[in-house]
């Protein structure tokens, strides 16, 4: 239970007002920490001292204790609405990674109690420290028992973590253990994620839904329900009733008690696209191509479309104050009320390829070039971006990027990525990071010679510690200023300028596109989120004499041997503690200090693709060189180690939709 201050809960219903409206309410009664959702007419008002009052968390003298936060459903809750009152600060870092073998497609979205996060891997469930990374069990304990792969997002009850898998069975894990307390069979995979609900655990399979009582997993109704085509998304709970979606396009309402149906519902839409339903303020929430749908709970009949810029991707995100946060197929995010009006719109130019997760204050989208963006609850605007970078290699090589296709988890300050190489990424505020970003490729190459006409500049950036700032990037050529843009997707700073133009100055303008003959000074800058600085310059010459243009080298040149100079390479205002931890576990991140050091992931191959179960150590970069190890793949200025095999390449456009999203 979440530790909060006395607090107003109001529930509404009606017709909402206007934002303006909304905004002038909430700051109105500020000083109460009120959440007042955008409806008005009837209102019905409950007083509630939550969780401050609470004899259980108070302590000698009134002190209270801080009560650990738990993500506990897939999508936050059993009506997967995809929101969480938890807060999560906007300048994070990376605090640790656990590469484990890569899985396609995996969407076993992770689950967290108080110490742990739970996740499923292909063939194994994991149970990792929440603090360090460091693996606390895994099922089954011998990694090479033959057995199916856990497909389903995870639900947890207090000491039982529930997981789906291919076998068919529903598993039920102590949570401290790892242990299996009882499993279930049914007729066919467990894909679906379960949700619990008073000491009943309620489960899809194929054309079936069970209810199992949680702690024992005999059966709680007489007989399965079985519909007249497949469950293809993961049911909600309402107030006394379930709701599934079949394959036939029809929403079924049962009743949580008998297993009986209430109503169905034929509707048009197509339910394997955008994911599961959403249930909230007696509405189920369906997409319906280039539009969400609304049904009524209680007799299932359409109340409503929102319309949509393009084709919605994933299941619609319903916050406490019933705005609706939508990702469509044009890369667009967009808030709306909810009877349809935009509150904001923000582009993130790529596919975004995971649910949403809305927080207090932040959206949470997460795409297929692993980029995730932490957006602006109330505006939209980007406060914070990160790219995974690939940790677990395809055969000799790491794919390009990893697509997120997990729902993202938030919890205790911390948000957790599981990505589709394999690997559990944590990231929070109180990570140490003193190093700055590193430059991986440059175009034009140091002291080389250019002989076109064309110059086809690339520069290639990343920061592992706390990411990119776009707004940090910067080219300079000679003295003069160049526009450039961060793309996330490719970790490039992008000369902005079209063929041909120049930036001019009070001296003489400078052609980006035809340099003058001669030797030509170049500078990159750019700074990661907690203000660590890179600046680094090296030379160029042009002579279009040389050689025709048809010779000139395209190929950017990686930074290893090159003399690039460290002009500058200052940390920003914020300092690492002293003594930073060493933090354990497969694929564990330690930032260090700013001298030259080794990047290294350790472990095998593995089927399915690379090896994992590594500890990835990241040091500082002394004159902009970088070396270590890679599992399966190579790193600048590192070796090739033994990579796993069946992995397959990245895919390269909008991957299908895992079943039973």
């Amino acid at each position: 239970m979440k530790a909060l201050s006395p607090r107003l809960v109001w529930t509404t219903g009606g017709e909402d007002t206007t934002k303006q409206e909304c905004d002038a309410e909430r700051h109105r009664m500020k000083p109460t920490y009120m959440t007042l959702p955008c409806r008005r007419h009837y209102v019905r008002v409950a007083i509630a001292l939550i969780a401050s009052f609470n004899m259980g968390l108070m302590l000698p003298g009134g002190a209270r204790a801080a009560a650990a936060e738990e993500f506990n459903a897939f999508r936050g809750n059993s009506q997967h609405t995809g929101f969480t009152d938890f807060a999560i600060p906007q300048n994070m870092g990376l605090a640790w990674q656990n590469s484990q073998p890569r899985v396609l497609g995996n969407v076993s979205s992770p689950v967290v109690a108080a110490k742990t996060i739970f996740y499923g891997q292909g063939p194994h469930l994991f149970a990792l420290d929440v603090d360090t990374g460091a693996p606390k069990w895994q099922y089954p304990t011998d990694p090479t028992t033959p057995i199916s792969a856990f497909n389903s997002p995870l639900a947890m009850n207090g000491k039982h973590i529930y997981a789906g898998n291919d076998d068919g069975n529903l598993y039920c894990f102590d949570a401290d253990t790892g242990s299996v307390i009882w499993k279930t069979k049914t007729p066919g995979n467990v894909h679906v994620a379960p949700v619990d609900r008073d000491g009943v655990v309620y489960f899809a399979a194929q054309n079936q839904l069970f209810a199992a009582d949680d702690s024992t997993g005999q059966p709680v109704w007489s007989h399965p329900f079985v519909f007249n085509s497949a469950v293809v998304a993961s049911p909600v709970l309402g107030d006394e009733t379930l709701y599934a979606v079949t394959g036939n396009g029809i929403i079924w309402a049962i009743k949580l008690g008998s297993g009986t149906a209430s109503w169905q519902s034929q509707t048009s839409t197509s339910p394997t696209v955008g994911g599961c339903l959403v249930a909230d303020r007696d509405l189920i929430y369906i997409v319906n191509g280039r539009s969400i749908d609304t049904i009524s709970e209680r007799i299932g009949d359409v109340r409503g479309a929102i319309g949509c810029s393009a084709q919605v991707t994933q299941p619609p995100t319903v916050t406490d104050d019933g705005t609706i946060f939508v990702a469509t197929s044009d890369g667009n995010v967009t808030g709306f009320t909810n009877r349809g009006k935009i509150v904001w719109r923000t582009p993130l130019t790529d596919y975004i390829s995971a649910p949403l997760l809305v927080t207090h204050d932040i959206v949470v989208a997460c795409t297929q070039s692993g980029v995730i963006y932490l957006l602006s609850r109330d505006t939209g605007a980007k406060v914070w971006s990160y790219t995974i970078q690939p940790t677990v290699a395809v055969g000799d090589t790491p794919p390009p990027s990893v697509p997120i296709l997990a729902s993202p988890i938030v919890a205790n300050g911390s948000l957790y990525i599981l990505s589709d190489d394999g690997t559990l990424s944590a990231f929070r505020a109180n990570t140490a990071d003193n190093t700055s970003p590193v430059v991986m490729a440059l175009y034009p190459a140091p002291d080389s010679v250019i002989s076109g006409e064309q110059i086809p500049w690339q520069i290639v950036v990343t920061d592992i510690g706390s990411g990119i700032n776009p707004a940090s990037a910067g080219l300079n050529v000679d003295g003069h200023d160049v526009p450039v843009e961060y793309n996330h997707r490719s970790n490039s700073i992008h000369v902005k300028l079209l063929p041909g133009a120049a930036v001019r100055s009070t001296m003489t303008p400078i052609s980006l596109d035809t340099l003058p003959d001669g030797v030509h000074k170049a500078t990159v800058t750019a700074s990661d989120w907690r203000g660590n600085k890179l600046k680094k310059s090296w030379s160029f010459k042009v002579d279009k004499t040389s050689a025709p243009p048809s010779m000139a080298v395209t190929t950017p040149q990686q930074i290893t041997n090159s003399p690039i100079t460290d002009e500058a390479n200052a940390s920003g205002s914020i300092t690492a503690p002293p003594g930073t931890a060493s933090i354990g576990g497969g694929g564990a991140f330690t930032p260090a200090g700013k001298s030259a050091g080794t990047s290294t992931s350790g472990g095998g191959g593995g089927t399915g693709g690379g090896g994992g179960g590594g500890t990835t150590t990241v040091s500082g970069n002394a004159g902009g060189t970088t070396a270590g190890t890679t599992t399966g793949g190579t790193t600048t200025g590192g070796t090739t180690g033994g990579g796993g095999t069946g992995g397959g390449a990245a895919p390269g456009g909008p991957p299908p939709l895992p079943p039973g999203l």
